[in-house]
């Protein structure tokens, strides 16, 4: 690769290395500003209480604090995309960014499950002191989970794709 082409690709990732970690902070400011300045009542309406009489305060600090942790996984996301393009900044592309990219694809797969998890968490935690026969559990599984899982798993197959060529380029190396 020529110098130029290379710096230029230098550049490229440093800034997409950035974009990551301002975007993990600016999800996780967002998402928890709305989480923690929205009525408790609009933050459970899709799951189906039909009072909330029954709850106490520390139950509403759990369930914000459950739904805050989507938003942390999605940012953890972010920050392993970021290590990725720290590694292709390196000018090392296949190597580097095969050591970094199963990181991501981890962390995609944890903020899928923790997404999946948040509705069936925060109406057990609800659940708790409710009368007789007004507990919830609520299970939700969209596309949008199953697009995450999907993604996770392409991913690492893409990690594992980069790793190989990463041997067959140090092999030909090698030999020359």
């Amino acid at each position: 690769m020529r110098a130029r082409d290379a710096e230029r690709v230098r550049r490229l990732a440093i800034a997409g290395r950035w974009a990551c970690a301002l975007g993990a902070g600016a999800l996780v400011a967002a998402t928890w500003t709305y989480i923690w300045t929205q009525p408790i009542h609009a933050l459970v309406a899709p799951l189906g209480f039909p009072s909330l009489d029954h709850a106490a305060s520390w139950q509403f600090v759990l369930v914000r604090t459950v739904a805050c942790a989507s938003s942390a996984a999605g940012a953890a996301a972010l920050l392993a995309l970021a290590g990725c393009f720290r590694s292709m900044a390196t000018g090392n592309a296949f190597a580097s960014t095969a050591r970094a990219l199963p990181r991501f694809a981890a962390a995609v797969l944890a903020a899928a499950l923790v997404s999946a998890a948040t509705p069936p968490v925060s109406s057990l935690v609800l659940s708790i002191g409710t009368p007789p026969g007004q507990g919830r559990l609520v299970i939700s599984l969209g596309s949008s989970h199953a697009f995450a899982l999907l993604a996770a798993l392409a991913f690492y197959a893409l990690a594992r794709l980069l790793r190989e060529a990463a041997r067959i380029e140090r092999e030909n190396a090698e030999i020359i």
